[in-house]
């Protein structure tokens, strides 16, 4: 009986000395061990003291798979997703400032709200997008006046403008939206169309009965962005954003500005948008 007892009191003594010493042994080095389960090879990773584990597929060609469900290929699928061709379009309202002749405050145009469309083509690097950007702007004329006199108006003016932009996409995720800022450099042309203000029947000729229609020069222009972006699949993104957009001092010298000016040349354009669009990437 005692013998028994001795016997199993050392056992007990053995048991934790073999597992500590099991445990000393482990390799400090992260290392990745096949294993069986059910019947399936399964890779465990095992990673130093302080470390998160991380789960990365043997190969980034099955991204091209549609397997970008599966856990194992989740890092490769979002690396694949941040690079690469896509298409943008977008719109929504803007807001132009009153604009006035250079150097003459008394010569003005002030501004219904109106509308914004963007069309893009550009390409993603991780973080950061660069593009080739299409842009149209379009308000109704509220207001004119010039030399002392100022009416309602009726006509209207719009803006087209090719930029080159660059955006970066910030890594932070809040509530699956994803934060981005931009800006933009480029030129822009402006088109004024059927512009009638009341006081031209009081004006005489040139301007009485005489709507204006008249197309600028291309001067300079930039433009600086701020928005939010969720993913709604592997290949679409929906984004809003502000945009702010400003253009350089523009000149207008066709009739009937070339019979009185002769020249007409508003300080240029300062325009703020709130837009909504959709992103397809390749």
């Amino acid at each position: 009986m005692m013998e028994t007892a001795k016997r199993y009191g050392n056992l007990a003594l053995l048991v934790p000395a073999a597992v500590l010493s099991g445990f000393l042994s482990t390799p400090a080095s992260a290392e990745a061990e096949e294993r069986p389960l059910g019947g399936a090879i399964t890779q465990v990773a095992v990673v130093e003291a302080g470390e998160l584990p991380s789960v990365v597929p043997a190969s980034f060609a099955a991204c091209g798979g549609g397997q970008c469900g599966d856990v194992g290929c989740q890092v490769c699928c979002e690396q694949c997703a941040r690079s690469g061709w896509y298409l943008s379009a977008s719109g929504g309202w803007q807001h132009r400032e009153t604009v006035h002749e250079a150097n003459d405050p008394q010569t003005f145009l002030t501004f219904d709200d109106g509308f914004s469309a963007n069309a893009a083509l550009g390409y993603r690097f991780d973080r950061f997008r660069i593009e080739a950007e299409t842009s149209f702007m379009n308000n109704e004329v509220d207001r004119a006046g010039a030399g002392g006199n100022s009416s309602d108006a009726a006509g209207n003016v719009n803006i087209r403008a090719l930029m080159f932009n660059i955006y970066h996409d910030i890594d932070l995720n809040i509530f699956r939206w994803q934060p981005y800022v931009g800006a933009g450099i480029g030129l822009y042309q402006s088109d004024i169309n059927s512009l009638y203000p009341e006081f031209f029947d009081l004006a005489g000729a040139p301007m009485a009965g005489t709507a204006v229609n008249s197309t600028s020069d291309m001067p300079f222009a930039y433009q600086f962005r701020a928005g939010l972006t969720r993913q709604l699949s592997e290949k679409s993104e929906f984004y809003t954003g502000y945009r702010y957009f400003r253009g350089e001092e523009l000149e207008f010298a066709a009739l009937p500005f070339s019979n009185f000016a002769p020249t007409f040349h508003p300080e240029g354009v300062k325009s703020h948008s709130v837009e909504f669009g959709f992103r397809i990437n390749f």
